[in-house]
């Protein structure tokens, strides 16, 4: 089919959710296939030992896309040095999630101020320290 010559001619239906296949586009198919020559198999032929290899390297990756798509940055960029080390001292699987969770919460109570008032869209961050009593915009009343 790749050629471009025609494989049959009959009338198409552009119904939705539906394929009607003609019988004789149908057995004219199957006849080209047939008469199609077998590709060469050149490409080479890898080890499954070689395909677990590159598969047992994602983990950390997949973990990493995971903890971004669950909107866990703090935890997806402390995941290599907390894997290392949790490998290194032994822990758990809970010791170790509790730990990648914990550095998820901490940053979040820290930085959860700042994005409130980011999403607030206030104009300027202002202290009391900063505030001048001094400056009077109004005259003071008068007394009788």
């Amino acid at each position: 089919m790749d050629s471009g010559e025609v494989a049959c001619r009959h009338p198409r239906s552009f119904a939705k959710h539906r394929t009607i296949t003609a019988v004789e586009h149908a057995r004219t198919l199957k006849t080209q296939r047939e008469q199609r020559p077998t590709p060469s198999r050149s490409s080479r032929v890898r080890s499954l030992a070689r395909y677990d290899q590159l598969i047992a390297s994602r983990p950390a990756s997949e973990l990493a896309h995971l903890l971004r798509a669950l909107k866990a940055p703090a935890a997806a960029r402390a995941l290599p040095k907390l894997a290392d080390r949790a490998r290194q001292e032994r822990w758990s699987y809970e010791q170790f999630a509790a730990t990648l969770l914990k550095t998820e919460t901490d940053s979040r109570d820290s930085h959860g101020g700042q994005a409130r008032s980011k999403a607030a869209r206030f104009p300027a961050r202002k202290t009391l320290e900063e505030f001048d009593f001094a400056f009077r915009t109004s005259r003071p009343p008068t007394h009788r």
